[in-house]
C-alpha cells in the first residue's frame, strides 16, 4: 500500500490502468495477483503502484509509474509487460493533480492511499478540466470520502477517487455531489473493496 510519503508518489510519469477484460482461460483475480496487487510490484519497464479487481464499468484497475517523462517506458509497460499478463486494457496519463490550499498542502492524486471501500469515478466534462477538479473537489471541503483527484489524458477527462467504510459512503456522493457539478457531462464509477476479496477458506 503506498502513501502520501512514498518516493515515486507523485514523481515520474505515471498513468491509470482500466482492465476491460483478461485473456481467455484466466482469472482477473490471477493476473491482479501477478501484476502485485495492491502493494504493488516492479515490472521490467516500471512500476505498478496498486492493483485491484474492481465492480461497474471495468473490473480490473492498475497505478503504473515510469521514469519522468518516459513515454516509451510506459508504452512498453502497458502494452508489453501487462500485455505479457493477460491485460486487455484503456489507459490514460495523468496530468495534473489536485492540490488543496495552503502553504503546506500536499497533492491528493487518486490511488496513493488503499482505503476499505473505494470509488473510482472518470469523468467527462465540457469545460476546463482542472477547474471543474477544483471544484468538485471544493464541494467535498477536503473532507472524506474524497480522497484525490487528477486530470487525464484518455475516453474521460478527470479521475476522482472516493473512500468510505460503506458502499453508500462511496457511491451517494457520485450521485449528489459529482454529478451536479458545473461542467460535468458524464461519468462512469466502478468500486472496489481493498479487504482480501478472494473467498475464504
Amino acid at each position: 500500500m503506498t502513501t502520501e510519503n512514498d518516493d515515486g508518489n507523485y514523481t515520474g510519469l505515471h498513468a491509470f490502468v482500466f482492465i476491460n477484460r483478461v485473456d481467455a482461460g484466466r482469472n482477473i483475480a490471477d493476473v491482479i495477483d501477478d501484476i502485485g496487487g495492491p502493494g504493488g510490484a516492479e515490472l521490467p519497464n516500471g512500476r505498478v503502484l496498486f492493483a485491484s479487481v474492481f465492480v461497474g464499468s471495468y473490473i480490473g484497475f492498475a497505478h503504473v509509474r515510469t521514469g519522468d517523462g518516459d513515454l516509451a517506458a510506459l508504452q512498453r509497460l502497458i502494452y508489453h509487460d501487462l500485455g505479457a499478463k493477460g491485460v486487455h486494457c484503456e489507459h490514460a496519463v495523468e496530468g495534473p493533480v489536485y492540490t488543496p490550499m495552503g502553504v503546506n498542502a500536499l497533492p491528493k492524486g487518486p490511488k496513493r492511499r488503499s482505503p476499505p471501500f473505494c470509488a473510482l469515478v472518470r469523468v467527462r466534462t465540457d469545460d476546463d478540466p482542472a477547474a471543474v477538479m477544483h471544484e468538485i473537489a471544493a464541494r467535498f471541503e477536503d473532507s472524506d470520502p474524497f480522497q484525490g483527484a487528477s486530470v487525464i489524458f484518455g475516453t474521460a477527462d478527470l479521475l476522482i477517487e472516493l473512500a468510505g467504510d460503506t458502499l453508500a459512503a462511496v457511491s451517494t456522493p457520485v450521485l449528489n455531489v459529482i454529478r451536479g457539478a458545473p461542467g460535468v457531462v458524464w461519468t462512469e464509477t466502478s468500486f472496489a473493496y481493498s479487504e482480501p476479496w478472494r473467498p475464504r477458506p
